[in-house]
């Protein structure tokens, strides 16, 4: 029955039982966990709890008092006729009937709602609520309120973590065991709540009133409640920035949630989180969701799951009505998505890294860096460089100039990919991923640490997508197939995602890549590559515990991340051109350790002074006999070349000798003519891009 139709007869105040007051030995307590949002929208959590707690308190106290009566006492100033319009209820099932109507009537005079539908809340208030939480059973041996298992908090299958809603949220438990606070603040942490206290209030019960000789006053005087609470916010930091939407002003109401009244509420608030996209020839709708890193991704629901989504959200008149004026009614979703002001990227997505929704009429998937920067201080940074610089860099300025400007490229111009790649090669202990974890930091959700070839140049690659920096752990790519993807993924701007099961699709590519190993052949890197700066990193602190202790204490702190986003975010890279890669001798090691069989024989050649062993350099040389020279070479190191070997031949020495064609004994036969030994191995250290020693 509701409040509008109520039969005025039934209104009336009931009399009040003669049943004798309950002796409660011992103090009651419970504690109650409020996550805050404003600390006008806590006090009011609070002074509801509290208020709550009183009423059960006297309820099970006292016996079988009515809530009625139990309100009478905590609300003495409240005018009765208010009081007995909360508390109506149909006569067909009383007790059901008074829990439902008088918790409906209560939240809406005070604006305070705490789940989405009346019946659930309602029916955690009913007469079985009340004996399960105080074990009424006629006796003196009462219980505080309802503890939550441990295995509902996780299923959270009684909604006591309600984390769609940007609103106060609370869990009403009893006195809380260690192990089950840590849980709760655990799953608190799960779903990114961004401030918690836990309240523990203590009810100390009147002695020995009598209900015949005016006990309602000497009740409610004697009535004391102890309220203490333990911060628990610095156990949630988190990296999701949790919107705050609760109203300062008292006045206001308490959940958004209440504002979700119209068309037109759903639309703005829906607006703020969701956006309709058509993406390869299907209908989506997308929010920002959070991995179990915390950190956001694109999350996205078919209509028929975003309907399910607000399944126990109120339904929204939609200003129509059926054939006997009744108001049609409808899921908030289905509203939103009706309305033709609800936000749609009719072009699908697409992946920008710029701070913009949009871009190109298409939905962008950049959510920005992983921390907010601040003002950097340049001691607070200090060791972190100079591990950049002595260890990383091996104490070369030229190397550690570039590394520090192309690490300010990646965050002041994310949208211009450098086309080069940083590898460290790497004893374990070195402190290459120390160099590397700030950074990842800062990249945020854009950020992957692989650690298997495979999630780089493997086939399925979905990792890979929407990533601004990619860090390669112990990386090996093996094969030249792999080199060969690597290369592109360094260079291209496009990439090719695939995803088991679905259509493979194409997408930017921003992504700048570190490989670390300590493998002697990390990639596969050809004599002309400029695409690598190749760094051997130093072992001076190699397994120091000491040094990496307080060096690891300094980079996992939030504090230090942004600092360092700072001094990159202002760093000076005018003039830097990130393809202009310093010459390293690590570099060329591996360059010279990858050479194609004919290019490890002509450095063999340049190195001893002659092709075939006569102990000096042949100014001319028919094809014949060099082809004989290299093969014989390659057969002795066990080396082979796929294809036709003469022509190959001929390729390799293009640039260190003319090909002519002489007549020999009345014979015409090729020759090759070569170049003085000194300007052959300027040459090849000019391929290298490294001045080698001969």
């Amino acid at each position: 029955m509701s409040r509008n139709n109520m039969d005025t007869k039934n209104t009336a105040q009931k009399p009040m039982r003669a049943v004798n007051y309950k002796h409660w030995e011992n103090n009651v307590d419970c504690e109650l966990l409020i996550c805050i949002g404003s600390e006008a929208s806590t006090r009011k959590a609070k002074w509801f709890l509290e208020e709550e707690f009183k009423i059960r308190w006297m309820q099970a106290a006292i016996g079988k008092c009515t809530k009625y009566e139990a309100m009478q006492i905590s609300n003495p100033n409240q005018p009765r006729e208010q009081i007995v319009e909360w508390l109506s209820a149909s006569n067909s099932n009383p007790d059901e009937q008074l829990a439902i109507d008088e918790l409906r009537s209560y939240a809406d005079a005070y604006k305070f709602n705490v789940w989405p539908e009346y019946e659930q809340w309602a029916s955690f208030f009913s007469d079985s609520f009340y004996q399960n939480a105080f074990d009424y059973d006629g006796n003196e041996n009462y219980k505080p309120p309802v503890v939550v298992t441990n295995a509902e908090l996780i299923s959270n299958s009684k909604r006591f973590l309600n984390v769609n809603q940007k609103s106060v949220k609370f869990l009403l438990v009893g006195k809380l065991p260690d192990e089950q606070k840590k849980i709760i603040l655990e799953e608190l942490k799960t779903h990114r709540i961004k401030e918690a206290k836990i309240f523990r209030i203590e009810c100390k019960p009147p002695e020995n009133i009598d209900i015949k000789n005016g006990y309602w006053a000497k009740l409610k005087d004697s009535f004391n409640v102890v309220t203490e609470f333990l911060d628990v916010t610095e156990e949630l930091k988190i990296i999701y920035e949790l919107a705050n939407d609760f109203p300062e002003n008292e006045d206001d109401l308490l959940n958004p949630k209440a504002h979700l009244d119209t068309v037109d509420d759903v639309v703005r608030r829906l607006n703020e989180s969701w956006v309709r996209v058509t993406n390869n020839g299907k209908n989506y709708v997308v929010r920002k969701g959070l991995d179990n890193l915390g950190r956001p991704y694109m999350e996205f629901f078919d209509y028929k799951n975003f309907a399910g989504y607000f399944i126990h959200e109120p339904l929204i008149p939609t200003g129509e009505f059926d054939r006997t004026l009744k108001p049609i009614m409808e899921n908030p979703a289905i509203v939103w998505l009706k309305d033709e002001r609800s936000i749609r990227s009719e072009y699908g997505v697409t992946f920008y890294p710029k701070n913009v929704q949009f871009y190109k009429g298409r939905l962008n998937a950049y959510y920005g860096l992983g921390v907010t920067p601040i003002e950097y201080e340049i001691e607070v940074i200090k060791p972190y460089l100079d591990h950049i610089e002595k260890i990383i860099c091996g104490g070369n300025e030229t190397y550690f100039n570039y590394v520090l400007n192309w690490c300010a490229h990646m965050l002041q111009i994310p949208e211009e990919k450098p086309e080069t790649a940083i590898v460290l090669k790497a004893e374990p202990g070195t402190g290459k991923g120390t160099f590397v974890k700030p950074l990842g930091k800062i990249i945020g959700s854009h950020f992957l640490h692989a650690t298997d070839a495979k999630h780089i140049v493997g086939k399925f690659n979905k990792s890979m997508e929407n990533k601004i920096l990619v860090f390669g752990d112990e990386f090996f790519s093996g094969s030249k197939e792999a080199s060969d993807k690597l290369k592109g993924k360094i260079t291209e701007e496009t990439q090719t995602i695939e995803r088991k099961g679905i259509d493979t699709i194409e997408t930017p590519d921003y992504a700048r890549v570190i490989l670390a190993s300590n493998h002697e052949n990390i990639v596969r890197i050809e004599m002309n590559d400029r695409r690598y700066l190749f760094l051997e990193v130093s072992n001076e602190v190699m397994q120091n515990h000491e040094y990496f202790g307080q060096l690891g204490a300094l980079v996992k702190d939030e504090t230090f991340c942004s600092m360092l986003a700072d001094y990159l975010l202002k760093r000076d890279i005018r003039g830097f051109n990130p393809r202009a890669v310093p010459k390293t001798e690590a570099l060329a090691k591996q360059k010279l350790d990858n050479l194609e069989p004919l290019d490890k024989w002509l450095l063999h050649c340049l190195r001893v002074g002659t092709f075939c062993g006569g102990g000096s350099l042949e100014v001319r040389l028919t094809t014949s006999k060099a082809t004989e020279s290299a093969k014989t070479w390659l057969d002795d190191n066990k080396l082979s070349v796929y294809g036709d070997l003469s022509r190959k031949l001929g390729y390799t020495l293009q640039d260190f000798a003319k090909r002519k064609r002489i007549r020999k004994d009345d014979v015409l036969t090729y020759v090759y003519e070569f170049k003085e030994l000194e300007e052959m191995r300027r040459i090849f250290s000019r391929k290298i891009g490294y001045d080698i020693e001969y």
